[in-house]
């Protein structure tokens, strides 16, 4: 009896130790969740009972100089994917993790077969049947959408991103899946109907290079930006000037670029980061209220052209917070050309932030009910952007240029520097970028004809004897030659033991013919009176070897000889017999053979070539020439056109594929104007063909516009340019003066 006792007494001793440890145990878990992990739990309760949205502005829109559209944002109805969230059983974004390192040392045969796993598992998930059924899209094709998407985000590591599943959904599709996946009572989770703006181009490939594309930021700009608070996009030739400014710099200024930058390059993973962080860095110095940021000399300098031309964009109030809470943005679009990248501060806007709060739980179902706006800021919507250049001009210019079948450029503007036209061709399609088209930007991007690159400003070519016209205008102004100046030309002239060719034998010739004729040898022996050195200062003043300024990104300067540090030009006067006559180390663009033609038409004021229509004419007057000077270059212009002899005669006064000619259509317009011949060096299906310029405006007695082409291995001036040159002419002056399109 006494032993039942005990043992009963044992038991509940026990069973009291049990259940003091339980409680014990209960207490420590109830002051873990409520004190220890306070923090935790009430942020997540913060997450689920509120939701922040970032609300994106509208792009403005770019406009020609008559209204008519070249850039819009439209309605885009997209769903997309969130791979960290993804309600997959199989084919996780963890497992493409894993696949992203295997990948790396695995055969192209294995990996292959691994992503087919992937697909046909996840043409199995409930998920994927349901976008299917709701979409109409097969199995199939949204299983092999949402690999892509999941092997981006783990390459990425931005498991919480937004990737694009499907683009411009019809509304009624649209509408029907944002209300199946993401209504209350849905198990579908990671994907999103969200309805956003994408960019349109109604004019397609014209003026595809002025107007440019957009683009979503890269990696190494988002980290900039949530950094920083900038988004800057720096061309490569400025990255690599900035580098051999690095290099030749004293220690004063390296440790200022390491403070500011927070290190030097090899502190980065990459030279893209290093340019990030310090013109990012910079920029917000500027920007504040007591700059202190000092860097001198020529580093400072280039840093100074960074801010105020390769910053794209600031971020907003609300995208600065959004960016603390989440590894993306919503609209994550910056312009990546033409005048979309140029004034993507302009047409950005400013987007907007709310946090919305809504009820966990409403009585009859899941949460979801949103109760109120918290903490908005409305966006701003981005500026539209008027431009000087006229669609109808633009299409002439292509059309112009486009019918010779090699790659060609053209420039056109007002005698004030405003820029009608501006092609090049081939061309590309922005709508293919817009639409995220990778086939078709693959083959623009690969194309050995280069369709993306813009001949017009960012491509230099020899000038041929267009420069003639700055050879008369130097040795006139500086009294080597007179208008009334002769020389014989045997067809060729010896130099120190070499011999200078010409065109042909043209005999006793003065300016005024030697210019018609495009006489070389009667520019080698004028060169020789005039002197280097002024031939070559003129050149320089009318723009040659200098960028224009125009208001477009990544233009080039062109070539033109150097000087020493003693001021004198490294170039022998062999050479330099080369260089008169636009051959040698000396080779321009068309927008600044453009500009030159209109600083002549002028009467020395040089306009700065300007796309922006709220621009105002900006000029750099030309010292030192009389117009007497003027006068006498210009006439000759007028022989190049309208002398029989004149090298252009022809494409102006006989008719082209059934079109009347210019000068029997407009017999009262004078056009002067320059032809060149510019030999380049490199071989077509083995022959040497020459570039083909021309270089004019018109009217002659009254400038109205200046116009520039060139064609690669067009032959002589006088045939291909000059046929394009007689062409636009007559089509925009048909426009102009009679109001008929082509």
């Amino acid at each position: 009896m006494a032993v039942g006792r005990a043992f009963t007494a044992s038991r509940a001793l026990v069973l009291a130790a049990v259940l003091t440890f339980a409680l014990f145990a209960v207490l420590w878990r109830v002051m873990s969740l409520s004190v220890f992990r306070h923090d935790e739990f009430a942020a997540l309760e913060r997450e689920l009972r509120s939701s922040e949205q970032l609300i994106p502005a509208r792009r403005g829109a770019i406009l020609d100089a008559k209204g008519r559209v070249l850039a819009r944002d439209r309605p885009s109805f997209d769903v997309v994917a969130v791979p960290g969230l993804l309600a997959c059983r199989e084919s996780t974004y963890s497992d493409f993790l894993y696949l992203r390192e295997w990948a790396s040392d695995a055969a192209p045969e294995r990996l292959a077969e691994v992503l087919q796993n992937h697909r046909e598992r996840l043409e199995g998930e409930e998920l994927v049947r349901s976008i299917s059924e709701l979409s109409g899209v097969p199995p199939a094709e949204i299983a092999e959408r949402l690999v892509a998407v999941l092997r981006s985000a783990a390459s990425r590591r931005t498991p919480y991103a937004r990737f694009p599943l499907m683009r411009d959904v019809p509304f009624p599709v649209w509408g029907r899946m944002k209300v199946r996946l993401e209504g209350a009572g849905s198990a579908i989770r990671g994907i999103e109907c969200v309805a956003g703006s994408r960019r349109e181009y109604p004019c397609g490939q014209t003026a595809a290079h002025v107007v440019g594309y957009v683009r979503e930021m890269n990696a190494a700009e988002a980290a900039s930006a949530k950094r920083w608070g900038i988004i800057t996009a720096v061309p490569e030739r400025e990255k690599t000037r900035l580098f051999d400014a690095l290099r030749q710099a004293d220690t004063a200024v390296i440790r200022r670029v390491k403070a500011a930058a927070g290190g030097l390059p090899g502190d980065f993973a990459s030279a893209d980061d290093f340019i990030a962080a310090l013109v990012a860095a910079f920029a917000a110095d500027r920007l504040s209220a007591e700059p202190n940021i000092e860097i001198p000399g020529e580093v400072g300098d280039i840093l100074d052209v960074f801010c105020k031309d390769h910053i794209l964009r600031r971020l907003s109030h609300g995208e600065k917070i959004w960016l603390e809470r989440q590894p993306y943005l919503v609209d994550a679009r910056v312009g990546a050309d033409g005048v979309e990248a140029f004034y993507n501060g302009l047409l950005s806007g400013v987007h907007g932030y709310r946090v919305v709060e809504r009820t966990l739980w409403d009585g009859r179902g899941p949460a979801g009910e949103w109760r109120r706006y918290m903490g908005v800021q409305e966006p701003v919507p981005g500026g539209n952007l008027e431009l000087t250049l006229d669609v109808e001009v633009q299409k002439m210019a292509e059309r112009a240029i486009s019918g010779f079948g090699r790659p060609a450029a053209a420039a056109a503007m007002r005698i004030d520097g405003g820029v009608i036209a501006l092609a090049s061709w081939p061309a590309f399609d922005p709508e293919q970028f817009a639409a995220g088209a990778a086939d078709a930007v693959g083959a623009f991007l690969s194309s050995p004809v280069k369709p993306m690159l813009s001949r017009a400003h960012k491509e230099h070519y020899p000038f041929g004897s267009v420069i003639k016209v700055l050879d008369a205008l130097a040795g006139l102004s500086s009294q080597a030659i007179t208008p009334s100046t002769h020389h014989v030309c045997d067809g060729a002239m010896f130099f120190e033991g070499r011999e200078y060719r010409c065109n042909a034998v043209h005999g006793d010739v003065d300016l005024f013919h030697a210019l018609s004729r495009s006489c070389n040898v009667f520019f080698y022996l004028s060169a020789l009176q005039t002197g280097k050195d002024v031939i070559l200062d003129t050149s320089r003043a009318f723009g040659l070897g200098q960028s224009t300024g125009i208001d477009l990104p990544y233009e080039i300067p062109g070539e033109f000889p150097s000087r020493s540090d003693d001021g004198v030009y490294r170039l022998s006067d062999a050479d330099f017999l080369y260089v008169s006559i636009g051959q040698g180390p000396v080779a321009v663009t068309p927008l600044q053979a453009a500009r030159m033609t209109a600083g002549i038409a002028a009467g020395g004021r040089l306009p700065k070539p300007f796309l922006a229509a709220h621009k105002q004419p900006e000029f750099s007057m030309i010292d030192g020439v009389p117009a007497d000077a003027f006068d006498a270059v210009r006439k000759g212009m007028i022989a190049v056109v309208h002398l029989p002899e004149g090298s252009a005669y022809e494409a102006f006064h006989a008719g082209r594929r059934g079109a009347p000619a210019f000068h029997d259509e407009f017999p009262y317009i004078l056009v002067a104007g320059k032809t060149g011949t510019a030999e380049h060096g490199r071989k077509r299906a083995g022959l040497m063909l020459s570039h083909s310029w021309f270089a004019g405006f018109a009217p002659a007695r009254a400038p109205e516009i200046a116009f520039a082409v060139v064609i690669e291995g067009g032959g002589r001036g006088g045939g291909a340019a000059s046929w394009a040159a007689a062409q636009f002419f007559g089509d925009y002056f048909r426009y102009t003066r009679k109001g008929a399109l082509p």
